[in-house]
């Protein structure tokens, strides 16, 4: 096969739009300065558009999840753009619980994406990684729920200004991955309890998508 035409297959593949709609999340969202409202901004609510672009693509099983993604996805624009729901300081807690289902939803279906078949194919592959993303980023939404109902349930290592929503994006997936570099903690009971269990989580994931795909690689040997 040309060069030319395993790019076209590739670019085809919504699970690789999905996974870099949901890494530039990732990478920017640490970034990213709401201002007084310390708000995701604009960047980060329009990678979210792409997170839902992608996971329609890849949500074939299930339509009606489409119309369901699009009801979570209107208000995080509209409260995003200052359209909706004018009272700044509760607009982040009103984004986060509409953006929290919304990321379970798109995990979900994506999951069902991963799994359905039975080859192992690129697609798939990228299908994982992206719900590993899409955990990370779960798990951040909801820390920054815990962090908004109760203020210093994570701290920094350091002195420093109040934890943005980002920060805790990045914080999730240093947990997720285990890494755990120290330079944010959760103090409160509640973020001890929910950091450990997304560890697990994050543990639990990777050992069933090894074991799921290590599966499916060893019968198609054995029929080939």
């Amino acid at each position: 096969m040309r060069p030319e035409r395993n790019v076209v297959s590739l670019l085809r593949l919504p699970s690789l739009w999905l996974l870099l709609a949901l890494g530039v999340v990732q990478i920017a969202a640490p970034l990213v300065r709401g201002g007084s409202s310390d708000s995701p901004g604009l960047p980060v609510l329009s990678a979210y558009l792409l997170i839902l672009v992608g996971s329609i693509l890849v949500m074939g099983r299930r339509p009606y999840f489409r119309w369901i993604a699009i009801v979570l996805t209107l208000p995080i624009v509209g409260i995003g753009f200052g359209v909706l729901f004018p009272d700044v300081g509760r607009r982040d807690l009103v984004i986060g619980a509409f953006a929290i289902p919304l990321l379970g939803l798109v995990s979900w279906s994506v999951l069902e994406h991963a799994f359905q078949g039975a080859r192992v194919d690129l697609d798939r592959i990228l299908a994982s990684a992206a719900v590993f993303l899409l955990l990370a980023q779960w798990w951040g939404g909801v820390f920054a729920l815990v962090e908004w109902l109760a203020p210093g349930s994570f701290e920094r290592s350091v002195d420093g200004p109040p934890l943005l929503w980002g920060e805790l994006v990045y914080f999730s997936g240093v947990s997720l991955t285990t890494l755990g570099y120290g330079d944010i903690l959760p103090s409160g009971p509640l973020a001890r309890s929910l950091a450990g269990l997304e560890a697990m989580s994050g543990l639990f994931f990777m050992a069933v998508i090894v074991a799921r795909f290590a599966g499916r690689i060893g019968l198609e040997s054995q029929d080939s």
